[in-house]
């Protein structure tokens, strides 16, 4: 499929941030596409936080998915306007995409001992994901990039668990997105009901 396929356009960069969540003592990794010509220039993008499914993880977007080819291909066609594209991970641990030994490493060099899971609001727990989302990756996107920072230029959007979140997170949160989406997912009842009252 076209559309999707590996074209010869402008392509954009892939790049990869690991960070430290203190709240469970996890190194946590954010895939961030910038688009074609973004290093030559001095414009700030709209970014769109894309968030995965539960048996993915944050390269899934890109190496099944191929969101940056499908927004190369989107963009060389003039169908779409330039944005930065955000895949942070969405899991609480990383046990699900396979138990990193440098998390564990990293764990024990800062005396920090990993939370079972359930506790921190279970497996994709919207509520772990909504604070890593809001306390840790949009300040390091909002650091390390030019990205526009309001509302009207942020949308979340996932897939099934990812659905869940971006649905939750950014109904629950409408003075940081203006757009939400979810894919195969809902939002949890609090998040609706506030939406809907509103």
């Amino acid at each position: 499929i076209e559309w999707m396929a590996f074209r010869d356009v402008p392509h954009g960069t892939l790049h990869e941030h690991w960070y430290l969540n203190k709240d469970n003592g996890t190194a946590r990794r954010v895939v961030v596409y910038t688009p074609p010509r973004y290093g030559s220039g001095t414009q700030s993008y709209p970014v769109v936080y894309l968030l995965h499914g539960a048996n993915d993880f944050e390269r899934g977007w890109t190496q099944t998915g191929r969101a940056n080819w499908i927004m190369d291909n989107l963009l060389a066609d003039g169908k779409t306007q330039p944005v930065l594209i955000v895949m942070p991970f969405g899991h609480p641990v990383s046990g699900s995409a396979g138990k990193l030994p440098e998390v564990r490493a990293l764990q024990a060099s800062l005396g920090i001992e990993p939370m079972a899971q359930a506790a921190r609001g279970g497996f994709g727990g919207a509520g772990f994901m909504e604070n890593d989302l809001l306390g840790n990756v949009m300040p390091l996107v909002e650091k390390e990039y030019r990205v526009i920072k309001d509302a009207r230029h942020r949308a979340i959007i996932g897939y099934s668990m990812g659905g869940m979140q971006a649905s939750t997170i950014g109904l629950n949160h409408p003075e940081v997105f203006a757009y939400v989406a979810a894919m195969s997912g809902n939002a949890r009842e609090p998040a609706l009901t506030n939406a809907l009252v509103d």
